[in-house]
C-alpha cells in the first residue's frame, strides 16, 4: 500500500520517500527535570518514490535533543535544519545504508529527551494540583506539537499504529491515547505499557501523569481524574455509554473499544481533545447539572469524523470538525428527543460563526474553509470558522440533497468509504458527487468557490427552527425594553441552554445600562451560575454595559480556568474597555507562568504584550 501525498505547509516531512507505519515509544517521565527521555521507533514502509542514498528521512522536531540514530546496528548521521515557528527538520542521511534501493522497511531508532519548553507538555509542581501532594503532567499535541515530545512525521497526512512503555515515580498512574495493556514495577518506579492498534495521525497522540483515580462508568467507558473531584465527575458523565450508542446509530460501530474521559486541570486550553480511548475535557464542562455534556457528544463523534477519517492537513480542518459538529448537533437532538434541540444548537453556533468572522474581519482568508496557512501557526488560525461554517455547509447540504434521512445515510457512506484515511476537501467532494449522482444539477448549483475559497460569510443566510429561541425571545425584548421590578416566572422553566440564548439575545443588543444590569443581576443571579457558558455570557454582558463591579468576577473567571473559548474574548473585551485594561495586562504577566502555553501565547498576542 502506498500513502497518498498533499500538501502540508505545517510539516517539514517527506512521506513521499518512507512513511510512517508503527511507532513504537519507550519514556521516563523526569518531573525533577521536567522532560521525557528515552527512545522512539518508527516503523517506516517505503512509498512510490524510490530513495537514494543522497537522500533524507526528514523528520518534524521542535526543541528536542537527539543523541543518537540508528538502523539496527548502523549509526546514521543526521543534521537539524533552521528554526522556525514550526518548529526545526532533523534529516537523517541514508548515505550508510546499503543496498537502500531495494528496502521496504526501515526501522529507524532514535534516542532522545524533550525540552522542559516543550510545546505540547504542561507540568505541574505539587502544589498546583488540588492534591498538592504530588506533580501532574499531561499533553495536547494539537495541531503541531507532537513533533516536541518525539521526531515524527508531524503530519496528518500521515497515520500510524502504537505501542508506548512509560516509566514514572511511585504512586502515580500514567494513561495515554491506547489501551493499557500492563502495569509493573521496576526500581524508577512503575513502568505501564499501551497499545494503539488503529491507525491515528501523530496530533491523537496522548500522555498524562499524576495522581489519578477512576470510576467505572459503563461496559466500556470509566472517568479518571484528581481523586479530589472524582465523585462529581462520574455524576457528570454518568450517560456517557449511552451517548456512545446514540452515535453508532448514526455513524457506524464503535471500533476504539474503551470510551474514557479524563478531567483534565482547570489550565486546558479546550472544551475537550478527542485523543483515541482517552478523551481529554475541561472541568468547566462540571456543572452539576449534566447541562455541558455536549462537548462529550462532540468528542464522541470525533471518534468517526477525525479520528477514523482525518483532514490531510491543517488547511482543510473544516472536514474533522465541521462534520463533528453536525454529527454533535444531531446527536443533541437524538438525545433530547426532538429535532427542535438540534435547530437551537444551529443557531448558537450561526452567532457564533458571525462574531468569529467579525473578530478575524470578512477579508480575511482565515474564515475561509479551505485556509492557507503559509507560515502560519495553525494555533493563531484556530476559531469556531471550520466547525461553524463547516456545519453550516453540511446543514445547508442536507436541505438541498433530501432532508435528514438522506443525509444521514450519506453521513454513513462517507465514513465507510474514508475510515483509516486521510483526505482533502477535494476527495469528500468528489465522492460527495459520486454518491448523489443523480443531484447533479443540484449540487453543480450550489457556489462551491464562495462556500470553500472565499473569506466572510457563507453565502446563504441559513434558516433554523426557532420554537426553543423564541421562547426566550419575548423575555429578551421585555429585559432590555422594561423596568425589571422582579423575576419572571417563565424563566424559571428555562432549561440551562435557554438560560445561555437569554444571555446571548441581550448580548446582541445594544449595551444595556448599568442599572438595568444591577437588577439582572439581583432578580437573576447570572453571577452566581454554575454553568461555565452562562457565567461568560453573564461576563462579557456587564463588561459591554460597563459595569465596573464585574471586574474582579472577570479576572478571577480568567484566572481560575484557561479554556481559550472563554478566556481569550474575556481578556479581549477587558483590553477594549479602558476601566479594566490595565488590569487585565497586570492580571494575565501575574498568571502567565502558570498557564498553558498555548493559551498564554495568543492570549499575549490579544493584549498586544510582546513575547
Amino acid at each position: 500500500m502506498t500513502l497518498k501525498i498533499y500538501r502540508d505547509p505545517s510539516s517539514a516531512s517527506n512521506p513521499h520517500l518512507f512513511y510512517t507505519k508503527h511507532v513504537t515509544i519507550d519514556w521516563l517521565i523526569d518531573f525533577n527535570r521536567k522532560v521525557l527521555s528515552g527512545y522512539c521507533i518508527l516503523h517506516l514502509q517505503a512509498n512510490d518514490t524510490v530513495a537514494k542514498p543522497s537522500d533524507f528521512i526528514i523528520l518534524d522536531t521542535r526543541d528536542i535533543n537527539v543523541k543518537k540514530v540508528s538502523f539496527g546496528d548502523l549509526e546514521l548521521n543526521f543534521e537539524f535544519g533552521d528554526k522556525n515557528f514550526a518548529g526545526q527538520a532533523l534529516k537523517i542521511s541514508l548515505s550508510n545504508i546499503v543496498n537502500l534501493d531495494s528496502i521496504k522497511e526501515l526501522n529507524l531508532k532514535i534516542e532522545y529527551e524533550t525540552s522542559p519548553d516543550a510545546s505540547a507538555l504542561q507540568w505541574f509542581e505539587p502544589k498546583t494540583t488540588l492534591g498538592k501532594k504530588y506533580p501532574y503532567l499531561f499533553s495536547q499535541c494539537q495541531a503541531i506539537h507532537a513533533r516536541s515530545i518525539l521526531p515524527c512525521q508531524d503530519t496528518p497526512m500521515v497515520k500510524f499504529t502504537y505501542e508506548a512503555s512509560v516509566t514514572v515515580q511511585k504512586p502515580l498512574t500514567v494513561l495515554m491515547s491506547a489501551v493499557n495493556t500492563g502495569k509493573e514495577e521496576t526500581n524508577e518506579g512503575f513502568r505501564y505499557c499501551f497499545l494503539q492498534k488503529i491507525k491515528i495521525p501523530s496530533y491523537l497522540i496522548a500522555i498524562v501523569g499524576g495522581d489519578l483515580v477512576s470510576r467505572e462508568l459503563g461496559p466500556i467507558s470509566r472517568v479518571w481524574t484528581e481523586r479530589e473531584m472524582i465523585e462529581k465527575c462520574a455524576w457528570e458523565f454518568a450517560d456517557v455509554d449511552q451517548m456512545v450508542k446514540e452515535a453508532e446509530s448514526l455513524a457506524g460501530e464503535y471500533v476504539w473499544g474503551r470510551y474514557d474521559i479524563l478531567v483534565l486541570p482547570p489550565t486546558f486550553p479546550f472544551g475537550g481533545m478527542e485523543n483515541p480511548c482517552l478523551t481529554f475535557v475541561t472541568p468547566t464542562l462540571i456543572a452539576g447539572d449534566r447541562s455541558l455534556v455536549s462537548v462529550i457528544q462532540h468528542e464522541i463523534a470525533h471518534s468517526w469524523t477525525g479520528n477514523l477519517v482525518t483532514n490531510c492537513s491543517w488547511e482543510h480542518f473544516w472536514l474533522n470538525e465541521g462534520f463533528t459538529k453536525f454529527l454533535e448537533n444531531k446527536l443533541v437532538g437524538i438525545n433530547q428527543k426532538s429535532e427542535l434541540y438540534r435547530q437551537f444548537e444551529c443557531i448558537d453556533g450561526w452567532r457564533c460563526l458571525v462574531e468569529a468572522v467579525k473578530d478575524f474581519g470578512d477579508k480575511s482568508p482565515l474564515t475561509q474553509l479551505e485556509c492557507p496557512l503559509d507560515q502560519v501557526d495553525p494555533d493563531d488560525a484556530f476559531s469556531s470558522i471550520p466547525y461553524e461554517k463547516g456545519h453550516s455547509l453540511l446543514f445547508y447540504l442536507e436541505q438541498l440533497l433530501g432532508g435528514v434521512d438522506v443525509f444521514n445515510k450519506y453521513l454513513r457512506a462517507h465514513i465507510e468509504r474514508f475510515k483509516g484515511l486521510s483526505i482533502d476537501t477535494d476527495d469528500w467532494k468528489n465522492f460527495l458527487y459520486e454518491y448523489f449522482n443523480d443531484k447533479k444539477e443540484i449540487l453543480d448549483s450550489v457556489d462551491w468557490n464562495a462556500w470553500l475559497k472565499s473569506p466572510g460569510m457563507p453565502p446563504i443566510t441559513l434558516k433554523f427552527d426557532e420554537t426553543l429561541a423564541n421562547q426566550v425571545k419575548d423575555l429578551a425584548e421585555k429585559l432590555a425594553s422594561e423596568e425589571i421590578v422582579r423575576k419572571e416566572n417563565i424563566f424559571d422553566e428555562f432549561s440551562s441552554d435557554q438560560k445561555r440564548e437569554l444571555i446571548s439575545q441581550l448580548l446582541n443588543k445594544e449595551p444595556l445600562s448599568c442599572s438595568k444590569i444591577d437588577l439582572l443581576n439581583k432578580y437573576y443571579k447570572f453571577g452566581e451560575s454554575q454553568n461555565s457558558e452562562i457565567l461568560f455570557r453573564w461576563i462579557r454582558l456587564c463588561i459591554k454595559a460597563k459595569w465596573e463591579p464585574i471586574l474582579q468576577t472577570a479576572l478571577k473567571f480568567v484566572t481560575d480556568q484557561g479554556r481559550m473559548k472563554f478566556t481569550r474574548p474575556v481578556y479581549k473585551d477587558l483590553y477594549a474597555w479602558n476601566f479594566s485594561r490595565q488590569a487585565a495586562i497586570d492580571n494575565f504577566l501575574k498568571q502567565r507562568e502558570f498557564m498553558h502555553k498555548t493559551t498564554a501565547s495568543l492570549v499575549a498576542k490579544d493584549l498586544n504584550i510582546s513575547n
